[in-house]
């Protein structure tokens, strides 16, 4: 299991604690400096500031854990300003001593609260009433402790200031996601009323299609009834209901069953996992779902190609080939073929639906995947269909264009990957791009 990345704020305290290091390194290196060539005062000073590192670094790692940041925070304070009051002594309160007042009034953390700034008081205290007993000027003390006060509360401000707009980064954050997810909910609600225009668009045909096997099936079944006295004493009767009728009777049955269950399969709204599926079948209960479309001049013809089973959603795949394969049908008119081809083109899978319909001109083709762009008239499409078929193929990572020419027909050519893209959330449409598109010679 992989660890959980640190959060921002983690990230700017380690990188904040990464700056302290540094400048206390800094001044520890410029009080050696400034001790150099004073023989036992440099000797001195170095293993002064060899004890406070290894003081530092055992109070974070044993003392505090064992007692707690309070107790060993109390313990810090006092021996650092011990260390610090004999550094002061040994070098006769040179600069580099007064420079560690500002450098702790800037690394204070205000969330300590009270105690933060009581213990900065008490070093800069102890610090300026040793000094004056050792004789230094009292420019000094006044002057670093004013600069360190200044200091104190300029950093104070700056981190007030940067936590406000942290506070306010994570309300956009917020907002943001309310926003995401109500986008999200309206994308949901538009594939949903999509499929209901698709059903509506549908129902008609469909009744009509379940009609017929029921039709047959009734009169096979009231003609059984009808012969049931004389089976018994007809041996051709019975082989011929055993040969025919029956096998007839349940294979209507059974296309009724498979209507029923494509359209059980595509019509429902509950939110759909990522499953693996074969798209060959998709097309094919696709194709089912629309027969109702297409008569002896309007032909559907289906070629097939060997596929390998693809990662997605395959009731949101079959949404958008009922809704080209609808689109196809009615842009043929009283005659005409579609033709739904899948095949594989590298490591991709291509579905073509092309029709022999009227086409489309190039201002319908800029237009084309617009929300609730129509050419159909008023009360009969909402516009939302190839919109809507859009965001599902980019959502499962595929691409979506269309060739067509006004009196020749249209193509429309989906690309998809076997597997959809890591950390792509599929079924949101990416509105900020949009599907090549071009007329055809």
């Amino acid at each position: 299991m992989s660890p959980t990345a640190p959060s921002p704020s983690e990230l700017a305290r380690r990188n904040f604690d990464a700056r302290a290091l540094v400048g206390a390194a800094l001044l520890c290196a410029l009080q050696v400096i400034t001790s150099y060539g004073h023989g036992y005062e440099i000797a001195g000073v170095a293993c002064l500031l060899v004890v406070k590192i290894l003081f530092n670094v055992w109070v974070d790692h044993w003392l505090i854990v064992r007692f707690g940041g309070t107790a060993g925070e109390r313990v810090r304070i006092v021996v650092n300003t011990g260390v610090l009051l004999l550094l002061g002594h040994l070098q006769a309160w040179s600069l580099a001593v007064w420079l560690w007042l500002p450098f702790n009034a800037m690394i204070t953390d205000e969330h300590r609260g009270r105690r933060a700034v009581l213990n900065l008081v008490f070093l800069v205290l102890c610090v300026d009433l040793v000094a004056l007993v050792d004789g230094a000027s009292v420019a000094l003390p006044l002057g670093f402790s004013a600069l360190t006060g200044i200091c104190y509360l300029l950093a104070q401000g700056r981190q007030g200031f940067i936590e406000s707009m942290l506070k306010e980064r994570d309300q956009q954050n917020a907002r943001l996601q309310q926003a995401h997810q109500k986008m999200e909910a309206l994308h949901q609600h538009a594939v949903m009323q999509e499929k209901l225009s698709s059903l509506g668009l549908l129902a008609a045909g469909i009744a009509h299609e379940i009609n017929n096997p029921m039709s047959y099936v009734t009169s096979n079944l009231k003609d059984l009834m009808a012969d049931l006295p004389r089976l018994a004493t007809a041996p051709e009767l019975l082989e011929e209901y055993r040969r025919d009728i029956l096998p007839a009777t349940l294979d209507g049955l059974r296309r009724v069953n498979s209507i029923v269950a494509d359209l059980r399969r595509f019509a429902r709204g509950d939110p759909e996992s990522l499953v693996e599926y074969d798209l060959n079948e998709e097309v094919r209960a696709a194709a089912r779902i629309v027969q109702s479309r297409f008569t002896h001049d309007r032909e559907l013809r289906l070629q097939f190609g060997e596929l390998p089973h693809l990662l997605g959603r395959p009731r949101q795949i079959a949404q958008v080939l009922v809704n080209l394969m609808i689109n196809a049908a009615e842009a043929l008119g009283e005659q005409g073929n579609v033709t739904v081809r899948t095949a594989l083109v590298g490591e991709r899978i291509q579905i073509t639906v092309r029709d022999t319909g009227v086409g489309m001109d190039e201002q319908t083709l800029k237009n084309l995947f617009q929300p609730f762009f129509t050419t159909k008239p008023v009360g009969e499409g909402m516009g939302l269909g190839l919109a809507v078929a859009h965001g599902i193929i980019r959502s499962h990572g595929g691409t979506i264009s269309v060739e067509s020419r006004p009196g020749v027909g249209t193509c429309f050519t989906l690309s998809l990957a076997q597997y959809p893209p890591p950390g792509l959330a599929l079924g949101l449409p990416l509105p900020d791009e949009h599907p090549a598109h071009a007329a055809s010679p």
